[in-house]
């Protein structure tokens, strides 16, 4: 069994690798876990709750963030996971443009 210096050690160098990436990267990954971690909700017998809470738990662990990302409402209304406590919703526009949704476009 590694000694708990050796277990220091490897922690520190693995902090070190993950705080080296991009800030955005994480909070994208953070994204793409949960997107397809949701497909596998039934699979893995979690209910939304349960996806949110682990999902936050890798951000603010395994990924580093200083706190859970924010996703916009659109990406959150897509992903079926609106109200779902845990999640950090942006307020107003995406900043994107374009307004919102589709609706109906003239004549």
């Amino acid at each position: 069994s590694p000694s708990a210096a050796a277990v220091g050690a490897a922690r520190d160098e693995a902090c070190g690798a993950v705080e080296a990436v991009d800030v955005g990267t994480r909070e994208k990954a953070y994204q793409a876990w949960l997107g397809y971690y949701k497909q596998k909700m039934k699979a893995m017998r979690w209910d939304a709750r349960t996806l949110v809470a682990t999902a936050n738990a890798f951000a603010l662990g395994a990924l580093g963030l200083p706190e859970v990302p924010t996703l916009q409402a659109k990406t959150v209304g897509m992903m079926g996971l609106r109200g779902t406590p845990g999640l950090v919703v942006a307020k107003g526009p995406s900043g994107r443009g374009g307004g919102g949704g589709g609706g109906n476009r003239g004549g």
